[in-house]
């Protein structure tokens, strides 16, 4: 990254970048997807038939939850929180840094 080996740059500053890099692309895939809260990319195949893979902006959002939270305003650009959730978004099934650390702290006084 400018003409820098990646091992020379913070993490944090990376992360950064990449993710002001695809946010606008992000943010015109949450435009385009029809369903709120969900990201839908279509790729056309073969005999006019088309693929279609979507993820919810939840479930990014649970892997964003997951890092401490002075991490978290890296991935703000994306806009994960602008939207609805979707019906079809799962469950939240991984906890957020705040309650991993909370449960870590119990444990160890027990």
């Amino acid at each position: 990254m400018d003409n820098r080996s990646l091992i020379e740059e913070e993490p944090q500053d990376t992360a950064r970048r990449l993710v002001e890099c695809i946010a606008p692309i992000v943010q015109e895939l949450a435009r385009r997807s029809g369903a709120p809260g969900e990201l839908v990319i279509r790729k056309t195949v073969a005999n006019g038939r088309r693929d279609e893979v979507y993820l919810t902006k939840a479930e990014l959002l649970e892997h964003v939850l997951t890092l401490p939270p002075a991490l978290r305003g890296v991935f703000q650009p994306l806009g994960l929180t602008d939207s609805p959730r979707s019906p079809r978004a799962p469950a939240p099934s991984l906890a957020p840094y705040n309650e991993v650390v909370r449960d870590a702290e119990i444990e160890d006084d027990e």
